[in-house]
């Protein structure tokens, strides 16, 4: 199994740009694992570890509780 590469980004707002490094990490010869850390919308391209999971981590069932809110700050503050 190769290397890979860990791109981490908010893909409700930074998808398609996330997207282009993938595509260009990608044609370079290395794997991309995307993990999303989006919290207020739809993702703009595919996770391989999608912003549900993420949120589930942090509370709530299935993220409901993270993305119900609507600040971002208060979203991405660090877990106690």
């Amino acid at each position: 199994m190769g290397k890979k590469i860990l791109l981490v980004g908010t893909l409700d707002s930074k998808g398609l740009e996330v997207g282009y490094l993938r595509q260009r990490v990608e044609e370079r010869g290395w794997g991309v694992i995307i993990l999303d850390a989006g919290t207020l919308g739809n993702p703009q391209c595919y996770a391989d570890i999608p912003q549900h999971e993420v949120a589930a981590v942090r509370g709530g069932e299935n993220g409901q509780k993270v993305r119900s809110c609507s600040s971002r700050e208060r979203n991405i503050s660090p877990t106690s």
